[in-house]
């Protein structure tokens, strides 16, 4: 394949979702989830049309390309809209008002999320699916962001099952829901000592994380993190300092050129924060009083974790 495209000057996102189309289509999937990964006016996901559109929450990321402020930012991910129906998780209003103006514009019907669930602490109740009811600690995933998540989930599936003729099962929805495991997602990865790996890379991630363990009642007593320095480094800092752990290690990302060197990080922290030279010497010597142990500020830093702890991949 590499030869065939070795011409069309694409991307390394462009030349990965034209692999994974070409692969899903050979596989004869029957149904494939695409994530786009920046915006949507130029995100190579937007060269297909989707059954069903689903915008998650909108917050400050990739901020150098896509722009700013939160209406920036909607603009651009609204150009990945296609007629027909749209599924709108929780918004700002300002970014309502531009999704819904793209919308009107290209004749996509909006669903939004808030009109057929009910949230009630931490449980949710399909308002049409009368049966339908969940409670967050019963799902797979943690944490009440990923109830609003799996809200979304299961409308887009109601509306594509309608549309194409395909059976919604609320019981087996709710099954595939507590099954649902997503390693970096609120991923414990050990209980003694507590060692949780999460994915968030943006103030909006860490700000529901820091719910989630909330929720749950963690405390971190010792952080390990890093981030890539085209973030906003200084709110995740705050975030992350306001977990008030003893101890927060920095190690660097291997091989990114676009990582925050554990030097500069640890002269932005100021207390408490330490270098860390090697992340598979002290995650494989834990003792219990580092405990609970928290990962977090890059999918890449996950993905050196998982590189030497490939164990950890599994559920």
């Amino acid at each position: 394949m590499s030869e065939c495209c070795s011409g069309l000057d694409l991307t390394y996102f462009e030349f990965l979702t034209l692999m994974a189309a070409l692969i899903f289509k050979m596989e004869k999937v029957n149904l494939a989830v695409m994530e786009a990964g920046l915006g949507g006016r130029y995100d190579a996901t937007s060269a297909l049309h989707p059954a069903v559109n689903i915008l998650t929450p909108v917050g400050l990321d990739h901020t150098r390309i896509l722009g700013s402020t939160l209406e920036e930012i909607a603009m651009d991910k609204s150009l990945a809209m296609r007629k027909g129906p749209v599924v709108m998780a929780k918004q700002s209003l300002e970014v309502m008002d531009v999704f819904k103006s793209r919308a009107e514009k290209i004749g996509a019907d909006i669903y939004e999320v808030k009109d057929y669930f009910d949230f009630t602490g931490d449980s949710l109740r399909f308002r049409s699916v009368q049966e339908m009811y969940l409670k967050g600690s019963e799902m797979g995933l943690k944490g009440f962001y990923q109830l609003e998540n799996a809200a979304a989930a299961l409308l887009a599936w109601r509306i594509f099952a309608e549309k194409k003729g395909k059976t919604f099962d609320p019981d087996l929805c709710a099954l595939a829901l507590k099954n649902a495991f997503w390693p970096g997602r609120m991923h414990f990865v050990s209980q003694d000592p507590m060692v949780i790996l999460d994915g968030a890379h943006n103030p909006q991630g860490m700000e529901a994380l820091a719910r989630a363990l909330g929720e749950m009642g963690i405390k971190p007593e010792t952080i390990v993190f890093s981030c890539l320095k085209d973030k906003d480094v200084g709110q995740m800092i705050e975030i992350v300092q306001s977990f008030k752990a003893g101890n927060i290690f920095i190690p660097d990302i291997k091989a990114n050129p676009r990582a925050m060197p554990k030097e500069e990080l640890v002269l932005l922290f100021g207390q408490r924060a330490y270098p860390l030279c090697s992340v598979k010497e002290y995650l494989g010597g834990l003792r219990n009083e580092d405990a609970p142990v928290l990962v977090c500020g890059s999918l890449y830093l996950l993905g050196d974790i998982y590189a030497v702890f490939p164990q950890w991949l599994q559920r």
